[in-house]
């Protein structure tokens, strides 16, 4: 199984401010996403820009087997820093960019990898939307909004296209219940997750809600992305009914986070 991931790489930056601690560390849903489809036996390979500022982070995806296959050079690359206060959500800010990709990158590394779902995930606004037409005759595709929600402004939730994914995932820090309900009238399926309080499934519109399970991680970076890569898989691949692909995730959801923050300190190290 070949899994296609559209998303640039990252350098994040964490500030604990509680702890008066911060670090760097490898991040973006080609690492969290991509740990997460090897896990369930995927090869994995992903799409987009990045610069001198995380050559470093590709180099970390290639030695745990996650291939990239496009596109260097393209600006300095996404720095993104996450402030976790002692209580209320996280705050995410962008301090280093990249190029966008085309339409023809998008179609040159479906002919590469040729796979059996495609997650679009993007950061920030590296995948814009003309890029998604490329997409249209692929029927397993997953998106996670939070990309164009960060960088589309009020209203971006207006301007997604309706027939580029069976799969959406949005979650609470990219907006409130309102308007995951208002999207999830334009797709199959939609799944909102809340952090602790587990997620609510949509299924062309009409919400069930479903239970969060495992520990409280200080860390959340990449929670998103992973549950978001497993679902896909128990949905688009193997056909489960959303409220069952999503149960079936939890499994080895906690697995895949504590893989990953192992990974990400031994960077750090």
């Amino acid at each position: 199984m070949r899994a296609l991931i559209l998303s640039a790489p990252t350098l994040d930056e964490l500030e604990f401010v509680a702890k008066g601690v911060s670090s760097r560390a490898p991040g973006g849903p080609g690492l969290f996403a991509g740990l997460a489809f090897k896990r369930l036996g995927y090869e994995v390979c992903s799409v987009g820009p990045y610069g001198p500022k995380v050559e470093s982070v590709v180099r970390f995806e290639l030695s745990l087997g996650l291939k990239r296959v496009c596109c260097s050079a393209q600006g300095e690359g996404f720095v993104i820093h996450h402030t976790f206060p002692p209580s209320g959500p996280r705050r995410t800010k962008i301090t280093s960019g990249a190029a966008r990709l085309l339409p023809s990158q998008v179609i040159e590394a479906l002919e590469v990898c040729d796979p059996e779902v495609v997650l679009v995930s993007p950061n920030y606004d590296e995948v814009p939307l003309e890029a998604l037409q490329a997409l249209r005759d692929i029927g397993r595709v997953a998106l996670d909004v939070q990309g164009y929600a960060r960088s589309m402004g009020e209203g971006w939730w207006e301007h997604i296209p309706r027939e580029v994914a069976r799969l959406v995932h949005m979650s609470d820090d990219d907006g409130p219940y309102t308007i995951a309900r208002e999207l999830s009238t334009k797709f199959e399926a939609l799944l909102y997750t809340v952090g602790l309080g587990g997620a609510v499934a949509f299924v062309r519109g009409s919400p069930t809600a479903m239970p969060s399970r495992g520990p409280e991680l200080e860390d959340r970076t990449g929670s998103g992305d992973v549950i978001t890569a497993l679902t896909s898989h128990h949905f688009l691949v193997r056909g489960l009914p959303l409220e069952d692909a999503y149960l079936e995730s939890l499994d080895v959801f906690i697995d895949v986070i504590k893989e990953a923050l192992s990974l990400r300190r031994a960077f750090i190290g």
